[in-house]
């Protein structure tokens, strides 16, 4: 867990030892999604996903043990994730049979589903803590085999806006539904990516180390 100003980096399991059960937590996150972002899942579209551990979820808490924002990203079928660079992907249709679990080495496409922060914690410090804990986890999986090759969001907001340009990506299209669709790729990594050392160097051997292989491949 990351400490900073109160507040910490938790995972699911962590706020399952609180004594939270995941339909807590699942409830917990529709509020504030509600609070901040205007849209909500369902409790059916959440509980599978959560209980699967399949996604990257980041959750900031404070020191009694409430969830004040989270981070959620996950990987994509490719045809989804294509779906959702069109522009066409509603969150209605985010469920746990589209989202794929980032287990086996391998590269993936990352879908930025939501980063919300209730408006009474919502400062610099703990944007940067978010973002630095997911890039702490991105380093994790790593390290296990498991890179990210491409990332898509849907950004609604100015927030969202600055959230994205830190992640050096790049307006693509409208969304159906409103908002705009920005990409990017982790191949050179730029942005606040590129400020960590490891992170940057452990996807130049991946990358690098891919190319000479199809290369030989190739030949």
């Amino acid at each position: 867990m990351r400490k900073k100003n109160n507040l910490t980096v938790v995972f699911i399991d962590d706020v399952l030892q609180w004594g939270w059960s995941i339909t807590d937590l699942a409830s917990c996150l529709t509020k504030i999604d509600a609070s901040t972002l205007g849209c909500v899942w369902t409790m059916e579209q959440w509980v599978p996903i959560l209980e699967s551990r399949w996604p990257i979820c980041l959750m900031l808490a404070t020191d009694d043990d409430n969830i004040v924002g989270y981070f959620l990203s996950f990987a994509l079928m490719d045809r989804t994730f294509q779906t959702a660079m069109n522009g066409s992907l509603k969150e209605q249709d985010i469920n746990i049979s589209n989202i794929i679990p980032m287990n086996s080495s391998g590269d993936y496409n990352l879908y930025g589903d939501t980063f919300a922060i209730m408006p009474d914690f919502r400062t610099v410090g703990s944007l940067l803590l978010l973002l630095g804990a997911f890039i702490n986890e991105l380093i994790r999986l790593a390290q296990q085999g498991v890179y990210m090759k491409k990332s898509c969001t849907k950004v609604i907001s100015d927030s969202g806006l600055s959230i994205a340009s830190l992640l050096s990506m790049k307006p693509v299209c409208n969304h159906s539904s409103g908002g705009t669709i920005y990409f990017g790729t982790f191949h050179p990594l730029g942005g606040i990516y590129k400020k960590n050392s490891q992170l940057v160097e452990l996807y130049q051997d991946h990358f690098i180390h891919r190319y000479i292989s199809n290369e030989h491949h190739d030949r």
